[in-house]
């Protein structure tokens, strides 16, 4: 599906095979790439691995988590694509932004969570690194986007 959205604003498209772990397409127009990674949801919330983007620690002695920022070998530029998969044809929702933005969403998102609870994850596992991002957190943060939005903000830089 959204290989087909960049398909028809002319981009050429590829889907990588092999060792390509972050990326789900190459898009290509008027000599620039695109690596795009996509996420898909059918119910619920976006769940993520926060290990995969950010540097997490934990205190022992006082159990708390402590956000060090985002990870430093993450490729900011990836495209980075959430699609809420509708009920019908025609009813799915592309949120688009580029994985730095991404990021920054989940950063803001699991800090705001963990001052919420005096630094601690609440239940029995306080090292778990794993955060839910809902369709409506999603649109809150200001950082997506719709595909021609998100390409007239690359066309600008």
């Amino acid at each position: 599906m959204v290989a087909s959205e960049f398909a028809r604003r002319g981009f050429t498209v590829a889907l990588p095979t092999g060792n390509a772990r972050d990326i789900d397409i190459l898009a290509y127009r008027n000599g620039k790439n695109i690596a795009v990674q996509v996420k898909s949801i059918s119910k619920g919330a976006l769940q993520v691995n926060l290990g995969k983007f950010l540097n997490v620690d934990f205190d022992e002695e006082t159990e708390k988590q402590i956000v060090r920022g985002p990870r430093l070998d993450l490729d900011n530029d990836i495209c980075f694509v959430i699609v809420f998969l509708g009920e019908r044809l025609g009813e799915d929702r592309f949120y688009y932004a580029t994985l730095e933005a991404f990021v920054e969403v989940l950063r803001s998102h699991h800090v705001g969570y963990l001052e919420k609870h005096d630094g601690k994850r609440p239940g029995q596992n306080k090292t778990s690194k794993h955060a839910a991002l809902t369709r409506t957190q999603i649109e809150d943060s200001g950082e997506f986007c719709c595909l021609d939005e998100f390409l007239e903000r690359l066309d600008s830089e």
